[in-house]
């Protein structure tokens, strides 16, 4: 009885191939598109981590960073007795994942410049290397020294902030603006 009931599909797939075989074509297309934008390549890569049932070990996103208003500053200042600037961003992040997050490092891109980070401990309102802790929203400081100044005093600057998590994850903050104070 269960062939029966399938002979009538079976008949239309055989006499309707072509239409068939167009369709994966338009199919594998629009996939090969689609893949091509982040969205869809997110897409593509759980439908792919399902099927191989290889899950990712680590967190490809573990935070969401908010500026805080008036949060980011610069200043000329001196380094070994040589004009410096002293460029500081303040933002509040959140922790997105399940296990503790630690912020690891953070650079600006334009000129390559490595700073340090300073991160609120979870209980208290002092700073250091703290984690932070699941669920938590916590301020964070990242502090740059640039040597030579390459923007003249009473002028924004504008650059692009990175911060590093403990999974190597990238944030990028674009064209962030600093003001001269």
């Amino acid at each position: 009885m269960k062939i029966e009931i399938l002979k009538p599909v079976w008949d239309w797939i055989k006499g309707n191939v072509v239409p068939l075989s167009a369709l994966a074509s338009l199919l594998t297309i629009a996939t090969i598109i689609y893949g091509f934008s982040k969205s869809g390549k997110e897409l593509i890569l759980k439908f792919w981590n399902r099927i191989t049932r290889y899950p990712p070990k680590l967190p490809r996103e573990t935070i969401k960073i908010h500026p805080q208003i008036n949060g980011c500053w610069w200043h000329m200042g001196s380094s070994n007795s040589k004009l410096a600037m002293q460029v500081v961003g303040d933002w509040e992040v959140t922790n997105i994942i399940k296990g503790e997050v630690h912020i690891v490092g953070a650079c600006l891109c334009r000129p390559r410049t490595d700073g340090r980070v300073l991160i609120q401990h979870p209980n208290e309102n002092i700073f250091g290397k703290y984690p932070i802790l699941p669920g938590a929203t916590v301020q964070i400081t990242a502090n740059f020294w640039i040597q030579p100044p390459i923007c003249k005093a009473s002028r924004d600057f504008k650059a692009t902030v990175i911060l590093f998590d403990q999974f190597r994850n990238e944030y990028k903050i674009k064209d962030v603006v600093f003001e001269y104070r």
